[in-house]
């Protein structure tokens, strides 16, 4: 009887252990990166209103896009305001959610052409890795993508970077850092950036 006691404890003393440790690995994880639909919000606009821009995603529904007077536009590749975009035009759309599942854009881009590969958020729309060497006199930032290839991802006056969460310039990236860049590429196939994020930490890895 004792030892049948014992044996029993011991069996809820391991999956309580098993339990704290995948509890661990959860909170210190998180939530997967990438494409994460609490930053990027992309579609066809459907309607434009004074503060908020409507579109039709990839799965046919309608998401409002609240902008602020910090709000940054580019319409076409050049630089616009909320009054510049007209139903139809595919928007793109980087920022955050409130509390309530608001979003609010910190930068939109777009125009009335669709981006390559299909709506906003769509192949083309991203290129990324491991930085390999920036050269801000060219306006370049050349990564070292997760197949090996390397990629020139090209800047413009108009791109926004963040680094490590702060607002950055391209001069503040380096060498061996991981980025992310939200953009597409232009007539000539060079993948041209609306923004640049990332950091001295690589991003999680995603299964």
């Amino acid at each position: 009887m004792k030892d049948t006691l014992l044996k029993a404890l011991a069996g809820l003393a391991l999956v309580a252990l098993l339990s704290f440790e995948i509890f661990a690995v959860v909170v210190v994880q998180g939530p997967p990166r990438g494409g994460d639909p609490a930053n990027h919000v992309g579609g066809q606009v459907s309607a434009i209103g004074s503060s908020s821009i409507t579109v039709k995603t990839r799965d046919g529904s309608s998401q409002v896009i609240s902008v602020t007077d910090k709000t940054t536009f580019e319409r076409n590749r050049q630089p616009a305001s909320l009054g510049d975009f007209k139903v139809n035009d595919f928007v793109g759309a980087h920022g955050s959610r409130d509390a309530s599942g608001q979003f609010t854009a910190d930068h939109v881009t777009g125009g009335d052409a669709p981006p390559p590969g299909g709506p906003r958020g769509g192949p083309g729309r991203g290129a990324g890795g491991q930085v390999v060497s920036v050269d801000t006199a060219a306006g370049t930032i050349t990564v070292k993508a997760r197949d090996d290839a390397s990629r020139v991802i090209y800047t413009t006056a108009n791109t926004t970077f963040n680094r490590n969460r702060q607002p950055a310039t391209i001069g503040d990236f380096k060498a061996g850092d991981h980025i992310r860049a939200d953009g597409a590429p232009n007539a000539n196939g060079q993948f041209v950036a609306d923004h640049v994020f990332g950091g001295d930490q690589p991003p999680p890895r995603t299964n």
